[in-house]
């Protein structure tokens, strides 16, 4: 069976609706239990609001669909061709054969070294492959036997994806504007994922002293806290330039609440114009249930932009999904003020979540909410109270979670790397 067809959404819209929607997909995941694309979430959103108005007949065909023959028109169609012969096998180099040489006995620890050796040789050749695709994709290289585009060059020449061949294609280029982002990532203190994530926002002013402090910060955290970072920093500096500047140099402060006063003060200068574009790739039928759903609206709300429709939108998705019955079973405090997810840091996790004491009661703990955390079932049962995972301090700012390679703090903050030392 062929793959399902999608079209894509696009909407411009101002900073404080793209910021309403950020919000909008954290609760979404909440209520779904579990981690959404951003195009499933917006099916939510246009259910939610079609739950409310229906649709216009009228308006029940309108996707908005993109030529799907661009491409053929601009002539760039793939050519049904032979595939080229492919290279005979290369005996592995014994840095990547002894990785599998005596699996059979190794331990979790030793397997743990092993995999990180794979992954350091395996950005090592990332890194040496990168400027060679650039070469490639030059408008000047000469290729013996045809061009051949990256989507099937990548998969046949070199064993990856088309996907990551664009982004170390990106992560190349955008080293000429951030030496200390290309260092970092071919020195390995930065996986490409990791770079990849900063991309958005390095990339965006001329003056770019400030970008060494998030490189280094890239360095000290999980990519679950990096991505929630980079995302808060591209609405401050869209719409509220003072906690932009205090995040610019200090990246932990990204998550710092804006004061009201700041917030009125930015107010003109976040509403007047959409300057944010938001895109979403979608199934055919979610396309048209959103553009039913905003045609509609948009007949009943009067003269108003796609921006001002969709966060229309967004307010009935927030109103249905933060209002509680009166009689219903009150959610566990602990796991609210945690945010629906496990608080072990890197895991992502927003099912079968356990409230956790920190010093167990058998011990003497308490019930109080600070020797209480959010811990999703393999975390809690597998690990922690298998012996793989210790957890100590006070929650939910000052806690310390010990794995056998490595300690963290509250926030995804690395403290220390290196096998855990047993206690006395």
């Amino acid at each position: 069976m062929g793959a399902e067809p999608t079209l894509e959404v696009r909407l411009r819209c101002t900073p404080a609706v793209r910021e309403k929607w950020s919000v909008v997909c954290e609760l979404a995941e909440r209520v779904a239990g579990e981690r959404l694309r951003a195009g499933e979430v917006l099916e939510w959103v246009a259910a939610e609001a079609f739950s409310a108005v229906s649709i216009d007949p009228a308006f029940a065909g309108r996707p908005d669909e993109p030529a799907a023959h661009r491409l053929c028109a601009a002539g760039a169609c793939p050519q049904q061709a032979a595939p080229p012969a492919r290279a005979p096998a290369l005996r592995l180099p014994h840095a990547v054969s002894s990785l599998a040489a005596g699996l059979e006995g190794a331990d979790a620890f030793e397997l743990d070294r092993r995999l990180r050796r794979a992954v350091r040789l395996e950005q090592t050749l990332d890194a040496a492959i990168a400027p060679l695709l650039r070469r490639v994709r030059c408008a000047g290289y000469a290729w013996s036997d045809g061009h051949r585009p990256l989507s099937a060059y990548a998969p046949d020449q070199l064993g990856m994806s088309a996907r990551k061949a664009r982004a170390l294609l990106r992560l190349e280029r955008a080293g000429d504007v951030c030496p200390e982002l290309r260092a970092a990532y071919r020195s390995g203190r930065l996986s490409w994922v990791k770079a990849q994530c900063l991309l958005p926002l390095l990339l965006l002013d001329s003056d770019g002293a400030w970008r060494p402090a998030w490189v280094a910060w890239a360095a000290r955290v999980t990519l679950r806290r990096l991505a929630v970072d980079v995302e808060r920093a591209l609405l401050l500096r869209a719409g509220h330039d003072q906690a932009w500047q205090r995040c610019k140099f200090h990246p932990e402060r990204a998550q710092d609440p804006i004061p009201e006063g700041e917030r009125q003060l930015c107010a003109p200068e976040v509403d007047p114009e959409a300057t944010q574009q938001l895109a979403w790739r979608v199934p055919r039928d979610v396309a048209l249930l959103f553009a039913g759903v905003r045609e509609t609206l948009r007949a009943r709300l009067g003269p108003v932009t796609d921006g001002e429709v969709f966060d229309a939108m967004l307010d009935g998705a927030l109103a249905a999904w933060t209002l509680r019955e009166p009689g219903a079973r009150r959610p566990d405090p602990v796991i609210e003020r945690d945010g629906y997810l496990c608080a072990v840091p890197g895991c992502s996790s927003r099912r079968n979540l356990h409230d956790h004491h920190v010093t167990f009661r058998s011990a003497g703990g308490s019930d109080a909410p600070a020797n209480r955390i959010t811990l999703c079932a393999f975390h809690h049962l597998r690990c922690l109270h298998a012996g793989r995972l210790r957890v100590h301090g006070r929650a939910p700012d000052g806690l310390v979670f010990e794995l056998p390679l490595v300690r963290y703090r509250s926030g995804d903050v690395v403290l220390s790397r290196g096998p855990r030392r047993s206690r006395p």
